[in-house]
């Protein structure tokens, strides 16, 4: 845990000074195009196989975003490298929950229904916490977009115009803590759930939502009926466009849309963000600081967005 938290700082380190060591635009590009290929391995440390799995599925959606992409983007656009800043951000802040919440849950004495210590079968616990955290992410999703308090922190998700394997890490610690992990840790606390229940969900979520927010034109004009059941590109893309972001919320399992009448189908989604000229221009450092200093006047409204394109995109004084 400590070690992974070390080199997602090292990266960020990495991301802040490559505009100040190297001068020429082109040699920047370059080093930045292999430390966001590093990056993409981080979350696999310690190579176990778990993180193994994700992170061939994650190169794996990285050379399709080649074969089959939606649109055409630039591997080290700015907008790219600020999702790889935000990834870093908050896996490092990730990490250190759990890191305190493991220390808290031994003092927490078990509940009498605890599902573990009542001898549930280990894939009756891993069903029921898969509907509960996929149904939680999709409630709290809904809130994070309704209450202008939260949608703050929500969106910095949102706030860029190229989707790609990175962009689905891409959000504010704040933002990481009300949806996943604060309501996560309360679920399995209060239900008991024994740890090896999770891993089925806990491989899931990530490499589906890796695979969602991806840079592929899939499906093509008709869904498939799969599709009605899990998330896919152009299923979870509708829901990043500036007119349809209250629609499509499901994490991984559709379902939760079809049954709450917030299901959506379009023509294959081509422009993405959010209609705050000023926000979306802002720096990585000061997107997430957005909430707590410097808060502009939340306006939906603006249609005038103009991404940076300077390189040294998170250190440079935007706001």
């Amino acid at each position: 845990m400590i070690l992974k938290i070390l080199l997602y700082l090292t990266a960020i380190i990495l991301l802040l000074i490559i505009p100040k060591i190297f001068s020429n635009v082109r040699t920047q590009r370059i080093i930045t195009g292999l430390v966001l290929i590093g990056i993409m391995a981080l979350p696999a440390v310690p190579f176990k196989p778990q993180g193994l799995f994700t992170l061939f599925v994650f190169y794996g959606i990285a050379i399709l975003e080649k074969i089959l992409p939606r649109t055409r983007y630039q591997w080290t656009s700015d907008d790219n490298i600020k999702s790889a800043f935000h990834l870093l951000v908050s896996k490092s802040f990730t990490v250190g929950f759990f890191l305190v919440a493991a220390s808290l849950t031994k003092f927490i004495t078990p509940v009498p229904w605890s599902l573990s210590q009542n001898h549930v079968p280990i894939w009756q616990q891993a069903i029921l916490v898969a509907v509960a955290l996929d149904f939680k992410t999709y409630f709290c999703h809904r809130l994070m977009h309704k209450v202008d308090f939260l949608w703050q922190f929500h969106k910095l998700h949102h706030a860029t115009e190229e989707l790609s394997v990175l962009a689905s890490s891409r959000v504010h610690v704040l933002d990481a803590f009300f949806v996943h992990l604060l309501p996560t840790w309360a679920i399995l606390t209060f239900l008991g759930i024994d740890s090896f229940a999770l891993i089925p969900y806990a491989i899931l979520l990530p490499n589906i939502s890796h695979w969602s927010h991806a840079n592929i034109d899939y499906p093509k004009d008709k869904f498939p009926i799969w599709a009605y059941f899990i998330s896919t590109p152009n299923f979870h893309a509708v829901h990043h466009t500036p007119d349809n972001n209250l629609s499509n919320f499901s994490s991984v399992f559709v379902i939760w849309d079809v049954l709450f009448g917030t299901f959506q189908v379009s023509k294959t989604p081509l422009k993405f963000g959010i209609d705050e000229k000023n926000y979306m221009t802002k720096t990585a450092l000061a997107q997430q600081c957005y909430p707590f200093i410097g808060q502009d006047k939340d306006n939906r409204s603006s249609t005038n967005k103009s991404p940076s394109n300077n390189v040294d995109f998170i250190e440079r004084n935007t706001g």
